[in-house]
Parts: structure tokens; C-alpha cells; sequence
């Protein structure tokens, strides 16, 4: 690159990016038995016929060799692949990206290690993987935990990988739940240079993100979007109340399979994973006893690995003196010093260690013991240690995960809180956040409109309504009080605030430029149908592959279930056109006038009278038109844009020479099928009037 590129290196090429580790196993190097002289303090030539399987000096030596190699082995991945990499990089002017080293699990890494040795630890999730534990879900959080430990700030992901053409609403129900698992940059999968102009374009296994898409021209709202969300999650610090200490022996990573955290994090309680060497060489303990780290994190509780497990003589050490000083931690006893390193002349001052540390507590009847100021605890639950401790749940709502998922970021005494709902329903819910003082402000990131929240305090916090559409999103924010935490624009809730009822019934939220959409949606907002647009609608597609024409439809329906095939297969952009008298009853009161659009199938562009009035891509499909209509009779054109899916699905069908695409790609996983396409409505005049504060 060098060669071709001279002084272009360092500046614009500013980064380069390691994938994920998938090149299988690797054991040995040239160097490796020096390596490992250096690192472990003796000679492994003589228990090398431990590596297939033979018993060198008896079982005891060959386990502890053998936990010393692998430990040695993950140290090198670290500092002699990533660490190298990144170190001739930085010569070069240049940072890293990367996964290191991903979710291969044949590889004996320490993943918080790996990731420390790269500028901006990467993670990955896939479009279709969003089951209640998704796949990747480890692989993210071990990136967001490296990113917190190490104090590095972002938190990137190869991002939508697996997908084919989605669309953006699509895309944003997938990132905003891995946003809420700590991803604060996309690094797209795959959005590639396009030097032909023959659609529908190509990307390999990601989802296609280029210029021959369908909606590329409609991309902003979309990227706007996500800016804004990551802007506001790259601000100060992660908040968490539990670190999770990984096994200090190789692989050291993080739970794969099923939902990995024994035991789990109590609802409203979020969670980092920490590695031996952030233990060792960060971690301190505060005057409250929390484990605190450069970056800002502070930890109430530190987790153990749930099963006993070798612990080197510095990581006892190292949690003696912050118990000492103030820390808590819960687990079972280590079994004892690990590796073969000074044994067995260490075996004693570990089993010392050990025994201040855990003395008689046998997990069962007894289960607490303070060591200076801090606490060892095993056999309590998590809830039950949290709540002795008085650490109540930083969010608290009638949601579970799978209905509602949010982070919490702290930047200069402000709260930011992003939160998250996962269902295909309208949720109008109250939340209550563990925030002493501050006033909420609502920060709608697809609009980046700020306005007011009606909010109730008790002495664990402020309750605050949310209203989200499906799949909806939205900040809740918290400004240092002033004045009581009264400010003018806003108001308390009033009733009991662990039931929400008057806060959910009164948003009180509606600034007078401008109506969040959580409170004019139809979950309960005070809006009014003023009228339901009847056809005929005038519907002309753009010219596309299939160059379908026009037709006029006495009622909406989606475009898949029109019977001309070209109609039905299309892909591209179509218009509809109608016509509809605005009531001069609409023009009083302070009314503010809204177009709901209904079901639609992608992305709508709004124009009413000539004028644009929005994009539309996510739901509610829902835009002020107050400036925009007239007394009389007022022209409404909606142009609705989908994706190639259809044209592909119709194409599949075809012999090669009647194919309306140029070149036609096969579906990642799966067979090409016509999606939803266009307009599907109701079309509706809704009015709302502003509250009167």
C-alpha cells in the first residue's frame, strides 16, 4: 500500500482493520521456547511430551505446565500479532481496527488482552441474529468491555454482516439493540466501491450499502440517525454496577453459549467483563468501595468465575488489597496457585491468601466475611449482595429484556440514557432511573429535536414516561437541577411515581415549535382523526427495471398484490398523487395538522402542495403539515422507494434473457421472495393541540 499510496499513508489512510481471527489453531513458533523461558521463569523443553498427552513428572506438574503454555500462548497472540501490528502501524501514522480476535474458539486468546493491544476494539453482530441471546452477543460485549477497561473510548463492530437488501428501518431495529450493548461506532459489512453502474450491485456476505442501491439518494435521514446515536454514546463514561472477572487461565473469554453469565446480572443492572490484567495493573478501590478504573468505570461488585478455578499468586495478592481497602467480591475460593512457576514454593502463601480471603465461609451456611473494609461473599445471590449494598437498579420498568434493552452513559454530571424497544408494539411505559438530581429532556435521535420530559422523584430516583413506537428508539437525558430540579417547560408528574399513571397520562412534553413523536403516537396521545383519505390514488412508477407504467387505485394496497407482474416484482421508486380538502376548522385553535401514512414499505418522501414536508423511513410514518396546507383543495404526492428484493425475486423466475436486471445475485441463506411494497395506509389528517403547561 505503502508503495502505491507514498505520502497518502497516515493521512487520509488513517486506520487499518484485522478481521476476525479465523485461521485455526496455532501452538508453536522459532522462538517459543524462549518465549517462554522469558515468561514463565523455567525451561519447557522437558514437559513438552505433556502437549500429546503424556504425563510428565506426574499429573500435578503436567496440569500446571500445560495451564502455563496456554497462558504463554495467549500473551504472544496478544503483544506478537496484535500488539505487533498495531505498534508498526503507529510508525506508520496510522491506527488499528480489529476483532481481535473475534468468536474462533479454537484459539487460546485473552479476548480483553487481544483487544487492549488495538486502538479501537471491533466486535460483530449479524442482521438475522436477534434472538433473545444472539450469537455474537459475547463477542460484542467483550469488545465494549475492552473498549471501558482500557479507556479507549469506541466501541466498533462489523456491523449488519449476513444480510442481503435491507431496508433502513430494518437496519436501525438491528443496530439499536447493539447499541444498547455498548457498539458506538459501524464499521459497515459491507459497504464496497461500485465501478459499474449495472444494478443492482454487489458485496459479498454483508448487507449491501453502496451507491447502486435502491435508496441510496434517501440514505441521510438513516445516517443522520445513527451519527446522532453514536455521537451521545461516545460522551464520558459507562455506567455499570457489576464487573465480571474472566477465568486468568487460557482461553480467558467470555461465556459463549446460551446467556453465559453465571451468575446472571439482575434486571437494571448492566455488566463489564474484566481479565486478569486490567485486575492487576487499573484496578483500584474508591472511598464507597468501588472497584474504579482510569476510564471512569466504577464497579459495586466484582464477580468471580462461577466454578473454582487457578488463580496466580499476583491475582490473590491483588484481591486481598482491594477487599482490604474497600471492595466486594463474590465467588468460590480458588483451588490455588496456578501454573508451575515457583512451585511448589508458593503453594503455602497462596493457601494463606486464600484463607484470609475466604476463611470458613463454605457457600452454604456461611457466606459473608469482611476483611478489612471490603467484603468476600459466596453463596448469595447477585439481587440479594446489590441490595445489601443499596444498589438499586439504575433503569426499573414493567419490561423484561427481551421487550426493552438500554445503556447508560454519565459525561460531566450528565445522565444519558438510551433507550430501546424491541417489539413490533407500541410501548408507552413509565421508566425510573437511578438519578438523584437532573432534569429529563426526551432527545429524539431521527429528528434531533430536544424537548421537556414530565418526570416524578422518591428517594431512588426520577420516573420519566416513554412512549416508543415499534421497534422505536429515544434519549432520555439528565441535566445537572437547578432550582430544585424545576426548570421552566417542565413539570412534575403527579401521583405515586412507582405506578407512572399520571406520568404516562400526562407527557407534558409538546415544546410549542415543535411535537415529539412519543407524544402523538397512537398509544395514547391526544390526537384527533380529522380524516381517513379514500381513492382514487394516482400511482406512477419511476422508471426502473420492468418500466411498469402507471395505474390508478380505488383502494391502497401494497404493491405485491397488484396483478401486473412488473408491478408486482418492481423495484425503485413509485408515486402516488391525491387530492383532499383541508376543513377551515382545522385552521383554528392553535391546531397543528399531521399526515399518518400508515403501513408503508420503505422509505416515503412527503410533498404536499409542491412542497417537501419529510422523509419518512421508520415508524410512525408520521410528519407535521401544518405549514404546508391550505384552505380548499390541497395536492398530496408521496413517493415511496423499496429495495431490490422484489425485481430479484421476480428475476429468479425468469429464464437469464427475460431477466429485467443486468447481472442477478443469489440471496445469502436463503431464496429470493417478494417483500411488502409501497403504501399500504390508512392515510390519515390527524390534528393535536399543544398542552397547556
Amino acid at each position: 500500500l505503502e508503495e502505491k499510496l507514498g505520502p497518502l499513508v497516515g493521512n487520509p489512510l488513517q486506520y487499518l482493520m484485522l478481521d476476525s481471527w479465523e485461521a485455526g489453531m496455532q501452538n508453536w513458533t522459532d522462538d517459543m521456547v524462549e518465549e517462554f523461558r522469558e515468561r514463565r521463569g523455567y525451561d519447557p523443553v522437558p514437559f513438552l511430551p505433556a502437549l500429546a498427552g503424556y504425563i510428565v513428572s506426574g499429573s500435578e506438574k503436567s496440569d500446571r505446565f500445560l495451564w502455563d503454555f496456554r497462558r504463554t500462548l495467549a500473551d504472544m497472540f496478544a503483544e506478537n500479532h496484535y500488539g505487533t501490528v498495531t505498534r508498526f502501524a503507529h510508525e506508520k501514522g496510522m491506527g488499528t481496527y480489529s476483532e481481535a480476535t473475534g468468536v474462533s474458539l479454537e484459539v487460546m486468546e485473552d479476548a480483553l488482552l487481544s483487544k487492549k493491544m488495538v486502538d479501537i476494539p471491533m466486535g460483530e453482530f449479524w442482521v438475522r441474529d436477534l434472538h433473545p441471546f444472539p450469537m455474537y452477543h459475547v463477542d460484542v460485549r467483550g469488545a465494549a468491555s475492552a473498549s471501558h477497561v482500557y479507556n479507549k473510548g469506541l466501541v466498533a463492530a462489523e456491523s449488519f454482516t449476513g444480510g442481503n437488501f435491507e431496508s433502513p428501518f430494518t437496519l436501525k431495529r438491528v443496530g439499536d439493540y447493539w447499541m444498547t450493548q455498548g457498539v458506538n461506532r459501524f464499521v459497515f459489512h459491507t459497504s464496497a466501491h461500485q465501478p459499474l453502474d449495472t444494478k443492482p450491485g454487489n458485496t459479498m456476505v454483508g448487507t449491501h450499502l453502496h451507491r447502486n442501491i435502491t435508496w441510496a439518494h434517501l440514505a441521510r435521514p438513516f445516517m443522520d440517525y445513527l451519527s446522532r446515536c453514536t455521537f451521545l454514546l461516545q460522551q464520558g463514561h459507562f455506567v455499570a454496577d457489576i464487573a465480571y472477572l474472566l477465568d486468568e487461565g487460557a482461553p480467558s473469554t467470555m461465556p459463549f453459549w446460551g446467556d453465559g453469565l453465571t451468575p446472571a446480572p439482575p434486571p437494571g443492572h448492566d455488566y463489564d467483563y474484566l481479565n486478569a490484567d486490567a485486575l492487576l495493573h487499573l484496578a483500584e478501590t474508591d472511598d464507597q468501595g468501588n472497584l474504579v478504573l482510569p476510564g471512569g468505570a466504577a464497579y459495586k461488585v466484582l464477580v468471580l468465575p462461577p466454578r473454582s478455578v487457578r488463580m496466580s499468586s499476583g491475582v490473590l495478592e491483588k484481591l486481598r488489597d482491594l477487599v482490604h481497602s474497600g471492595a466486594t467480591i463474590l465467588g468460590p475460593p480458588p483451588e490455588g496457585p496456578a501454573g508451575l512457576s515457583g512451585y511448589p514454593e508458593n503453594e503455602p502463601g497462596a493457601g494463606e491468601l486464600i484463607h484470609e480471603l475466604w476463611g470458613d465461609l463454605d457457600g452454604i451456611g456461611r457466606t459473608r466475611r469482611y476483611v478489612g473494609r471490603g467484603m468476600v461473599a459466596w453463596g448469595i445471590s447477585l439481587p440479594s449482595l446489590l441490595e445489601e449494598k443499596g444498589v438499586t437498579p439504575d433503569v426499573e420498568g414493567a419490561f423484561s429484556r427481551e421487550q426493552v434493552t438500554w445503556i447508560h452513559r454519565h459525561w460531566n454530571g450528565t445522565d444519558i440514557y438510551f433507550i430501546s424497544n424491541r417489539t413490533p408494539e407500541d410501548m408507552a411505559i413509565p421508566l425510573h432511573f437511578r438519578v438523584k438530581d437532573g432534569r429529563p429532556e426526551y432527545w429524539d435521535p431521527g429528528t434531533g429535536q430536544i424537548t421537556p420530559a414530565a418526570w416524578s422523584a422518591n428517594e431512588t430516583g426520577v420516573t420519566v414516561p416513554v412512549r416508543l413506537p415499534e421497534y422505536g428508539s429515544v434519549f432520555v437525558v439528565f441535566h445537572p437541577a437547578t432550582s430544585g430540579g424545576l426548570v421552566a417547560g417542565s413539570r412534575p408528574a403527579e401521583g405515586n411515581p412507582t405506578n407512572g399513571s399520571a406520568a404516562a397520562d400526562h407527557p407534558a412534553c409538546i415544546h410549542p415549535a415543535y411535537i415529539h413523536p412519543a407524544c402523538i403516537h397512537p398509544s395514547g396521545e391526544p390526537v384527533t382523526v380529522e380524516r381517513t383519505l379514500s381513492g382514487p390514488w394516482s400511482l406512477r412508477f419511476h422508471e426502473g427495471p420492468g418500466n411498469p407504467g402507471s395505474v390508478t387505485l380505488d383502494s391502497l394496497a401494497s404493491w405485491t398484490d397488484l396483478p401486473d407482474p412488473d408491478m408486482k416484482y418492481f423495484s425503485g421508486s413509485a408515486s402516488y398523487t391525491n387530492q383532499f380538502k383541508a376543513d377551515r376548522r382545522w385552521f383554528s385553535g392553535g391546531k397543528r395538522i399531521l399526515l399518518d401514512l400508515g403501513a408503508v414499505r420503505d422509505i416515503a418522501e412527503v410533498k404536499v402542495n409542491g412542497t417537501v414536508a419529510d422523509t419518512l423511513w421508520k415508524p410512525p410514518y408520521r410528519t407535521d403539515i401544518t405549514r404546508l396546507i391550505r384552505k380548499g383543495t390541497n395536492t398530496l404526492e408521496v413517493t415511496v422507494t423499496n429495495q431490490w428484493t422484489n425485481r430479484l425475486a421476480g428475476d429468479a423466475a425468469l429464464p437469464e434473457e427475460e431477466r429485467a436486471l443486468e447481472v442477478h445475485l443469489m440471496r445469502f441463506m436463503g431464496e429470493w421472495s417478494p417483500e411488502p411494497s409501497g403504501i399500504m395506509g390508512p392515510v390519515r389528517i390527524l390534528s393535536t393541540k399543544p398542552l397547556t403547561r
